[in-house]
């Protein structure tokens, strides 16, 4: 059994990445990327072929394309109410 994750700093690096997702639906708009202006494409899962998403789904993993390392700070409006 996992642990129930409303927030995380994820490590990316140039060019492509294939990160998790939290406990609950994440926007991909509330993704806070350290340095600002990180991510340079939108974010795919996969499913039959690539597709554009807007939120991240509990369980499914998710590529997404860096221009530099960085990190990636999903927050759930859930981790936003309880701050």
């Amino acid at each position: 059994k996992g642990t129930y994750r409303l927030f995380d700093t994820i490590d990316v690096r140039p060019k492509w990445n294939i990160i998790g997702s939290m406990s609950v639906p994440v926007p991909t708009s509330s993704i806070v990327q350290i340095p600002d202006s990180l991510v340079v494409s939108q974010y795919y899962e996969f499913n039959n072929g690539y597709h554009a998403v807007d939120t991240l789904q509990p369980g499914r993993g998710y590529w997404v394309k860096m221009k530099q390392s960085g990190k990636l700070v999903p927050v759930s409006s859930s981790a936003q109410q309880q701050h």
